[in-house]
């Protein structure tokens, strides 16, 4: 099973930072591509990171790479419990606690 150090370390070398917008808090969202394709679809795909249609809505790679990783219950989507970033800032120490 793939994990973020694995799929990073072997596109670390030809990796290239590319800066698309600053946001909240002066934090910059940027795409990391290696080999030619995009290290965050990668991710999404192997079912460790989110789409996050906030700041993507129109990314049908992402949708895309996401809804296969759903399907094939990779990564994060393994665990029924899965709860979105967004979503679990908004629990409570209980609820959280309650789904660790």
């Amino acid at each position: 099973m793939s994990n973020a150090a694995e799929i990073q370390s072997s596109s670390v070398s030809s990796s290239l930072l590319v800066s698309l917008a600053r946001i909240r808090y002066g934090r910059t969202i940027g795409e990391v591509y290696a080999g030619g394709q995009r290290l965050g679809v990668d991710l999404v795909a192997a079912g460790l990171a989110w789409h996050y249609t906030q700041y993507a809505p129109d990314d049908t790679d992402l949708a895309n790479a996401e809804r296969e990783a759903r399907e094939a219950k990779r990564g994060l989507w393994s665990d029924p419990r899965h709860v979105a970033p967004w979503d679990w800032r908004k629990l409570s120490k209980e609820e959280r606690d309650q789904l660790r």
